[in-house]
């Protein structure tokens, strides 16, 4: 009986520690992603559609704060978003 106790004990150990590793995974890669945003700035949009495939320089407007990520494009270009 009591062997059977610490192998449950040490089960819901683990089941923690693993919550626990995946929230810090999730949250780490969060914060690889505004970091890569924050970081580059200009970056390049490509959309497919029947005929080929469409390219345009996009700039990144980071807000971390507020969990937001705006991009703009020029709107001289001739190619259209969509």
């Amino acid at each position: 009986m009591k062997n059977s106790q610490n192998l449950d004990t040490n089960m819901m150990d683990a089941s923690i520690l693993n919550k626990t590793t995946c929230d810090m995974t999730v949250s780490n890669h969060n914060a690889r992603v505004w970091e890569i945003i924050e970081k580059t700035r200009v970056g390049m949009l490509t959309t497919q559609f029947s005929g080929g495939l469409r390219a345009r320089p996009l700039e990144a407007r980071p807000d971390r704060n507020a969990n937001i990520a705006r991009s703009f494009s020029s709107a001289k270009s001739r190619r259209s978003i969509c």
